[in-house]
């Protein structure tokens, strides 16, 4: 799926790691700079950022500047993107502050990956298993039990059951 045909938390989520002159192998910083000009042109594409035009220089190979240009008003960042950055970082303050909490995702995670993403997305959303709460996830993770490595499908009366054998 190109960048463009993104929303803007699948977008979020395809990002590479930060870009760095560490772990990153980027020949000199024209290339950096335009590796960033590009992730903001994609992010501005998928809608991730209003429509704005960037600037982005190196100074003096010890800094890095990205300005706004030209902005046409409204809020700099799309209402989705500011919902996913916050969802993310509460789950975060969860995850550090509450063990049960983090033993509770990873279970959930590992729910996940055995249900597959059309279970997890109908269960916990569309951000899946990163901004669901935790009803939520006690719900994959029960429905995970249920399905006991078997396939998954969705009755209008009785919800995710397990595939009858044709």
């Amino acid at each position: 799926m190109s960048k463009t045909n993104m929303t803007g938390a699948e977008f979020l989520a395809s990002l590479p790691a930060p870009l760095s002159r560490r772990g990153v192998n980027y020949a000199n910083d024209v290339t950096l700079a335009k590796a960033i000009r590009a992730e903001l042109a994609s992010a501005v594409k998928a809608g991730a950022l209003t429509e704005a035009k960037f600037s982005v220089r190196i100074n003096h190979h010890a800094s890095l500047t990205v300005e706004i240009v030209e902005w046409h008003g409204g809020a700099v960042f799309s209402d989705e993107y500011t919902n996913a950055v916050s969802a993310v970082a509460e789950q975060g303050i969860k995850l550090e502050s509450n063990p049960a909490y983090a033993a509770l995702v990873l279970r959930a995670i590992a729910a996940a990956k055995s249900v597959g993403p059309k279970v997890v997305r109908s269960i916990c959303g569309r951000g899946g298993v990163a901004t669901a709460g935790q009803w939520s996830l006690e719900r994959l993770i029960k429905a995970a039990d249920k399905a006991g490595g078997r396939e998954l499908v969705h009755d209008k009366r009785r919800g995710w059951v397990v595939k009858e054998a044709a």
